[in-house]
């Protein structure tokens, strides 16, 4: 699916980066078994390292994105900080979505 994005989207003038992953680990799994958790965490490692391989091989004059939902520990203990050329932060706490609806109000 990377690869296929890539190649339809490559000459794209408005594409300046590629991401995968999004908040891969929002929900996480096997929180009660640190054996299966640590697995997991191993193989979402392993995929992103697959994918970043994947992107700069098919496209090496882009930067790459992982996106997290604020857990940067989370994501630099499973190895998934180190890859992607830039971290994005996506979840926006809800007080922030509060103080917007609030001033689009004000300004209505």
């Amino acid at each position: 699916m990377q690869l296929e994005m890539i190649k339809q989207n490559y000459n794209h003038p408005s594409v300046i980066i590629w991401a995968y992953m999004n908040e891969v680990l929002l929900k996480m799994k096997f929180n009660n078994d640190p054996e299966r958790k640590q697995k997991y965490l191993t193989n979402i490692a392993t995929l992103a390292q697959n994918l970043e391989d994947l992107t700069r091989a098919t496209d090496p004059t882009r930067y790459t994105m992982m996106a997290n939902h604020g857990d940067i520990n989370g994501y630099t203990k499973a190895g998934l900080t180190k890859n992607p050329h830039v971290g994005g932060l996506e979840l926006v706490p809800r007080l922030v979505w509060r103080e917007i609806g609030r001033f689009w109000d004000e300004l209505g």
